[in-house]
């Protein structure tokens, strides 16, 4: 799938996104040796895995990550995305927490309250100050 992209495509710029259940993916494909070093940085929004079922459980994520997530999410629980990504930190993963003020639908329901955070935080990671 990566080796076919455009052209105008940078693939030294390439940032792994996963909503939900998705971020749950992006969390195993941030370890899976296949994919290492492939992407810039890893956004999980709403959702984060870090359980030793995982696919590539003994990988270490080697790109910067932020987690965004909504501190009234009744679907990845706060306290879930915390333990996520203590255990990285562990790892010495560079993660970064953007806790907001909603529900898992945040994205949906005031999708300012992520845009900002998540530029801010793309901005960052591709000057390479993270």
């Amino acid at each position: 799938m990566l080796e076919h992209l455009p052209p105008e495509v940078d693939p030294a710029q390439l940032v792994l996104v996963g909503l939900s259940n998705g971020a749950r993916g992006a969390a195993v494909i941030a370890r899976d040796p296949a994919f290492v070093g492939r992407f810039r940085g890893t956004v999980l929004l709403f959702g984060a895995s870090a359980r030793p079922s995982d696919p590539h459980w003994d990988q270490k994520i080697s790109a910067p990550l932020v987690a965004i997530y909504g501190k009234r999410d009744n679907r990845f629980r706060p306290e879930t995305v915390e333990r996520a990504l203590m255990q990285m930190e562990q790892e010495k993963v560079h993660a970064e927490r953007v806790p907001l003020d909603g529900s898992h639908f945040l994205l949906f329901s005031d999708p300012g309250k992520i845009l900002s955070p998540l530029m801010e935080w793309l901005e960052r990671l591709l000057a390479k100050s993270i």
